[in-house]
């Protein structure tokens, strides 16, 4: 006898292991020992799990062709190099010196006083 029951476990092989368990439980209730009312709890269940596994299936397929309209809609929504933002320099600009180079030339002009 096998130690545990094998329930598969991706949807869809789920699915095609739950489908058949549900039809033939009503043939072989006595057999099973099943009640009428955990028969129709499993055949409820089996037509409950279909029609989910359905609405997630369209739904992850409408999530995939969002996000790919999306990227192909993103090269048209960003804006062009000569717009982007900021005040541009004037190609003319003359650097400032740094702080480190002014205090070296003020040391170096700096009248020194006789000790």
């Amino acid at each position: 006898m096998a130690k545990s029951d094998f329930v598969p476990k991706p949807d869809n092989d789920f699915l095609a292991w739950l489908d058949p368990l549900a039809v033939n439980a009503e043939a072989h209730q006595a057999g099973l020992s099943l009640s009428d009312a955990a028969v129709a709890k499993l055949k409820a269940s089996a037509v409950d799990f279909r029609a989910k596994l359905a609405a997630n299936t369209q739904a992850q397929a409408a999530a995939r062709h969002a996000s790919e309209e999306k990227s192909a809609s993103r090269p048209t929504a960003s804006p062009p190099p000569a717009a982007s933002p900021g005040r541009p320099r004037p190609a003319t600009a003359t650097p400032m010196p740094s702080a480190r180079c002014c205090k070296s030339q003020a040391r170096k002009t700096a009248p020194t006083t006789p000790a």
